[in-house]
């Protein structure tokens, strides 16, 4: 079997590193996005062409992104992110364009951001919606500045927008906001920036990530804050709707915030919960 330190999945594909850092891919591959110089889907993980090390991968929809040892970014799959100057789809990796070195990468739909080894932001891909924070409305081939000119520790790409945390450890986002993604107490047709802008109720964090319709972050006490659409329940605060601002994550039926111990007499146990359910952990 495969063993692997690292993976991402997202859309219908999916990536992992091994220990020697190789980099094996499996799913759908209508794009190329497994990297392995074909467009057929593979239902076991095939390795990726070009025989490098990798330390990082991130899988969008249609698209894959990865860097290197060496600290290269290399893209494949859709064309929209392939970053290297060309809007054309690649079966097999690429770098992409500018010469930079790298530390962190994440992979949207139409879109990729990247964190380069000197902190600095950058973007490229579809931007109609500003999802690419470069302060315009351009799409970018190869990889924009994100505008602000902030040293970022992290930084995710969702569907349509995109967060980071500071090296202060706040939180920004940017791109469409519609279903509340950008966690600034606000949603709609209007809500859409083009600059990374802070999240509500400030706070300093360790973790962020966007993905569809909602966010989530863990702060430096390791609770979960979740924003944006929650109709299947995905903000987690025992809420169907929407959530505009950053909003705790809870255990429900009893409600109980992420620590806390109960003990269910009907099933004799201590429970605690751990931020989305209560767990057993023994009994009395």
């Amino acid at each position: 079997g495969h063993v692997f330190q690292q993976i991402s999945n997202r859309g219908f594909h999916g990536c992992g590193i091994k220990a020697d850092k190789s980099l094996w891919c499996w799913g759908a591959n209508w794009s190329g996005q497994l990297g392995d110089g074909t467009t057929t889907n593979k239902s076991a993980p095939v390795a990726v062409s070009g025989g490098y090390q990798w330390t990082k991968v991130a899988t969008g929809v249609a698209n894959t992104c990865g860097i290197r040892t060496d600290d290269v970014a290399l893209c494949w799959g859709d064309g929209s992110t392939t970053g290297n100057g060309t809007w054309s789809d690649s079966v097999v990796p690429v770098v992409i364009s500018g010469g930079y070195t790298w530390k962190d990468i994440s992979v949207g739909d139409t879109h990729a951001c990247g964190i380069k080894t000197n902190g600095l932001a950058m973007c490229w891909g579809y931007n109609w919606d500003g999802r690419l924070g470069t302060g315009d409305w351009v799409d970018y081939e190869y990889p924009k500045a994100v505008t602000g000119g902030y040293i970022f520790k992290t930084i995710s790409a969702g569907q349509y927008n995109g967060c980071g945390i500071r090296i202060d450890d706040t939180i920004v986002c940017w791109g469409d906001g519609y279903d509340g993604q950008l966690g600034i107490g606000t949603s709609g047709s209007g809500v859409y920036t083009n600059i990374p802008g802070p999240i509500s109720g400030g706070g300093v964090w360790k973790f962020v990530e966007i993905s569809y319709y909602h966010a989530c972050a863990l702060n430096m006490q390791d609770e979960a804050y979740c924003w944006g659409m929650s109709d299947y329940g995905g903000i987690g605060d025992g809420k169907i709707g929407f959530g505009v601002s950053p909003t705790e994550t809870l255990c429900g039926s009893p409600v109980g915030k992420t620590g806390a111990l109960v003990y269910n007499s009907t099933s004799n146990i201590l429970q605690y919960c751990n931020g989305a359910s209560w767990i057993g952990i023994s009994k009395p």
